[in-house]
């Protein structure tokens, strides 16, 4: 008998209102500036300024942050909802920050987890699905170019800005769209497998009391006899030779509550350096970015604490090992962020 867990269904739907709430406001973040931009509201200096300025920047952290949970937690439940994945779970999540993956694999996961989820209608949502990874691969591809061109003054930088917010607005109501229907299909289909399930189980019990009132048809007065049945002996077990563990299998060792002490500490050094910036900021008289820096702080010391409060099943470390990576990889951004708040 195996030792893994049975799969359980866990209702995706607080992650994905927390993550279709900052995908809205990102929306309207980018769609104000388009129009103040088009409208010449905004001098392409200031545009520049306030479009690369710290809320901006941490709104968008926590959004990834709060969708790489969101697609951990969908692409998870496949297994509960009776269904086969492609990929490993531990993937689904890394494969957004793991070069070259990061180009084809997030739009494969999500696909594929309509399909799993009981999606009937799988070309429509291919191509809304590929429509928002390509929008949301424009952006960074715009700002690539824009670097390689070496130095530009504001007014060259205005456009790139105009054409990446335009495309970031198009991303942000494409994956609104993505997460709700998703979200959708999996309550569906696990109402589905409970209805499915209990009519199993009442079968079964009525099979079970059928089989106790039937009447018997061998003859216990008079049992057939029996003859001897030789037992072959056993051969010695032969001792088998040790092999080198994988990397998955060194991974399935570590213990879950080892990824979440991980995600813990990730999230508490980004709020102590959050804070150390914020007071940097406030002796500068620089009082916006300090609020906006101490806000977030605030902000990623209470998901430590949210996330310290949750409880470890077995079997859970590759679901924990990833949210540990997408925390670290987070950190080093804002370790860096906030290493040139300072000193600059």
């Amino acid at each position: 008998m195996s030792n893994q867990p049975e799969p359980r269904f866990v209702d995706p739907r607080l992650l994905a209102r927390a993550a279709m709430a900052l995908l809205a406001l990102g929306v309207l973040f980018d769609a104000t500036w388009v129009i103040r931009l088009l409208a010449g509201h905004e001098a392409p200096e200031i545009a520049i300024q306030v479009e690369g300025g710290w809320l901006h920047f941490w709104a968008r952290a926590v959004t990834a942050f709060l969708f790489l949970m969101w697609i951990d937690r969908v692409y998870g439940n496949l297994p509960a909802l009776g269904q086969q994945t492609d990929h490993q779970r531990v993937w689904a999540t890394l494969a957004f920050v793991v070069p070259p993956l990061m180009v084809f694999r997030p739009y494969q996961v999500v696909d594929e987890t309509w399909r799993r989820s009981g999606g009937d209608d799988r070309s429509s949502f291919s191509r809304i699905a590929l429509a928002w990874w390509i929008a949301f691969l424009i952006p960074p591809l715009i700002l690539i170019s824009t670097l390689t061109r070496g130095r530009l003054v504001p007014e060259e930088k205005w456009l790139p800005m105009l054409l990446a917010d335009i495309f970031n607005v198009i991303a942000g109501v494409l994956a609104i769209r993505v997460v709700h229907e998703i979200t959708e299909k999996q309550r569906q289909a696990s109402r589905r497998v409970r209805r499915d399930t209990v009519v199993e189980v009442t079968q079964l019990k009525r099979a079970a009391t059928l089989e106790k009132v039937e009447p018997r048809t061998v003859n216990i007065f008079h049992p057939a006899p029996v003859g001897p049945v030789a037992i072959a002996p056993q051969p010695a077990p032969r001792p088998k030779p040790k092999r080198r563990r994988t990397l998955e299998q060194r991974i399935e060792t570590v213990p879950p509550r080892i990824w979440k002490y991980t995600v813990v500490t990730a999230a508490l050094l980004s709020a102590l350096a959050l804070g150390a910036a914020g007071l940097t900021l406030v002796g500068r008289g620089e009082v916006g970015p300090a609020i906006a820096h101490t806000g977030f702080a605030l902000m990623i010391a209470a998901s430590a604490i949210f996330v310290a409060k949750q409880s470890v099943a077995t079997g859970e470390g590759r679901r924990w090992m990833a949210l540990a990576a997408a925390g670290v990889a987070l950190t080093v951004m804002n370790l860096l962020a906030v290493a040139e708040a300072i000193i600059g």
